[in-house]
């Protein structure tokens, strides 16, 4: 019984890289977020609920993860003197044919 099970799930994970394949040839989906691979200094304006405009500077360290499959880029700064880190996940939804990002503060 657990040889037929892990042959059916064996089955079943290969269908699933076939169709993502077939979705995505030679992964272009990605591409063209390998120019934010690596380590970058940000400068950034924001405003503040009392519309004042203030500015800041942040580190952002860019790596690949899962693969190949998505961006984690990775913040850290401090804001009002405390320490402020945030991540972020970029990759490309292949139902909806867009990039997206999933960002969360730490």
């Amino acid at each position: 019984m657990q040889r037929f099970l892990l042959a059916a799930l064996a089955a079943v994970a290969l269908v699933t890289v076939t169709s993502a394949q077939e979705v995505n040839p030679a992964g272009h989906r990605n591409e063209r977020l390998g120019y934010f691979v690596g380590t970058w200094e940000v400068s950034l304006t924001f405003r503040l609920p009392d519309s004042k405009e203030e500015h800041g500077r942040t580190a952002c360290q860019t790596e690949w993860i899962m693969g190949g499959t998505f961006l984690r880029q990775q913040y850290t700064s401090t804001f009002m003197g405390q320490p402020l880190s945030i991540s972020q996940l970029l990759g490309h939804d292949d139902q909806k044919r867009k990039f997206v990002t999933h960002t969360r503060k730490q």
